[in-house]
């Protein structure tokens, strides 16, 4: 982590107009990337640099909170990240199309008709 810090810091010294991302990513949760994200941010920002930050997880963002950010936004929407699938059975004509096409293996055709399988909706 030092040597990551010790490059960040080398590059918000560089020129006046240089642009560029930096991405901090990962499938897994709970690897500080957050911490590492605002440490970076505070660096740039400290060197009378530009920084725009975005925290995108969707379902538990904290970047603000290590930022220090208040809870008190200007705009807020309500998002739902895990809606449950569903099958409209009016407009279902049997075809199987969709259990063909379902790239999770989660519908199945039964009396000809689509279904999702209970053991997905459990998983959810």
């Amino acid at each position: 982590m030092r040597s990551e810090a010790k490059s960040a810091e080398a590059l918000s010294k560089g020129g006046k107009n240089k642009k560029f991302k930096i991405v901090i990513a990962s499938g897994k949760g709970g690897v500080e990337k957050s911490i590492l994200s605002s440490v970076i941010a505070e660096l740039f920002s400290q060197n009378s640099k530009r920084v725009v930050v975005v925290d995108a997880d969707v379902d538990a963002p904290n970047l603000g909170l290590w930022l220090g950010f208040d809870a008190d936004w200007d705009e807020s929407q309500e998002i739902s990240t895990s809606e449950k699938p569903k099958v409209d059975l009016k407009k279902c004509t049997g075809c199987g199309l969709c259990a063909q096409n379902c790239r999770f293996g989660a519908i199945k055709m039964r009396n000809g008709k689509a279904r999702i399988q209970s053991s997905y909706l459990r998983r959810l």
